[in-house]
């Protein structure tokens, strides 16, 4: 039964802001009807561009902790991997859905312009979270409406996303080891200046194919 789902993991690759984002939206939208929590591949830390954009719309993540799959253990109800590429192994769950987001620690630029990646990804992340809570908890839950170009189809089969993303660009000198990101150069956030607005680069807005539906015994 949908309505005895309680236990729910967000996981992205370093649980550093996808799915830092994903625990602290369904934490405010789902109050005390959901245990929730976000992991990765490896335990790193919290992005402080990730607590700015969500301190944005009123939810603070800061007090939130880096964990390693390891850590969170087996038995979840609802397994959420939010990365598009080196998602970790999720564990054993009820059920496994799937979100191709792209990774907002990787954008190049000026801090102004990676504060726009980031609240690109956060807008998707909460229309996805809101009706996934809606979904688990029998409907009309959250505190505002679902994003117009969202359906709840989109969270289940059924139904392809029509939303589009932005892909980060990485330089051959901005490429990332696992659990660290670009350097931000100047004091205050100022790096590489890429391209006007925010741009990701060759990759530009890229239809997404998501595949949210995958449900696994």
């Amino acid at each position: 039964m949908l309505g005895c789902v309680k236990r729910i993991l967000f996981l992205c690759s370093h649980n550093s802001a996808r799915s830092q984002m994903a625990e602290g939206f369904l934490r405010s939208f789902g109050g005390d009807r959901f245990e929730v929590e976000s992991a990765g591949t490896r335990a790193t830390s919290v992005h402080p561009l990730a607590i700015s954009v969500m301190r944005e719309v009123g939810i603070d993540i800061s007090r939130q902790t880096s964990k390693s799959v390891e850590d969170v253990g087996e038995g979840w109800d609802v397994v959420v991997t939010v990365c598009d590429t080196s998602c970790p192994v999720p564990p054993r769950s009820g059920m496994k859905l799937r979100w191709k987001l792209p990774d907002p620690s990787a954008a190049r630029g000026t801090k102004a312009e990676r504060l726009e990646v980031f609240r690109g990804v956060r807008d998707s992340i909460r229309s996805r979270v809101r009706l996934l809570a809606d979904r688990f908890s029998g409907g009309g839950t959250s505190p505002a409406r679902p994003h117009n170009s969202v359906r709840k189809d989109d969270l289940f089969p059924g139904g392809p996303l029509s939303m589009q993303e932005k892909k980060p660009n990485l330089g051959d000198d901005q490429k990332k080891k696992p659990g660290e990101w670009p350097e931000t150069g100047k004091q205050g956030g100022q790096g590489d200046i890429g391209k006007k607005g925010g741009d990701l680069g060759d990759a530009g807005k890229k239809r997404e194919d998501v595949d949210t539906g995958e449900v696994k015994p």
